[in-house]
């Protein structure tokens, strides 16, 4: 199992704005680089089935992954995949002074997906570049909400 986390905080977003920009599917696409549509299959209060089309490479294309997302309103989404590829994402949200302290991590194991040739797959390679989109998605989150906050904002407090 190859594990990767990454932090930031996200100053003058508070848990409820950032949870707000994670819940929205249209928003998913833009702000995960891999990610290229999601179809929700089944939703219920705290819980949904997922499709996540996620891009792989241009040899393989996209890769649909079913699974299932939870959540705790303001302070973790998970979402969990057993096929093709056995993988779990969670965020966690954390209010700090001016805004949200944000954690994403992943761990993922190939074996399902790749058979025995996971084993010549370096866990170093995965894991930087995991931990590379990771970041840019944190980049992604906290730009759409600086946007976000800056169109809300009253003229007063532009």
């Amino acid at each position: 199992m190859i594990q990767v986390a990454c932090q930031t905080t996200i100053s003058h977003s508070p848990p409820e704005a950032i949870f707000a920009t994670l819940s929205d599917s249209e928003n998913l696409a833009q702000l995960l680089p891999r990610m290229r549509q999601i179809e929700i299959l089944d939703q219920r209060e705290t819980d949904a089935r997922l499709a996540a089309y996620m891009a792989i490479t241009e040899s393989v294309g996209t890769m649909r992954c079913e699974g299932d997302l939870r959540w705790s309103a303001l302070h973790e989404i998970i979402f969990t995949v057993q096929t093709p590829v056995t993988m779990e994402t969670r965020w966690c949200l954390t209010p700090v002074d001016s805004g949200t302290d944000l954690q994403v991590m992943t761990a993922l194991d190939l074996e399902p997906v790749l058979g025995p040739m996971a084993q010549f797959v370096p866990d170093d390679m995965v894991r930087s570049l995991v931990a590379e989109e990771m970041e840019q998605t944190l980049v992604n989150i906290a730009r759409h909400c600086a946007a976000t906050t800056a169109t809300t904002a009253s003229p007063e407090t532009r």
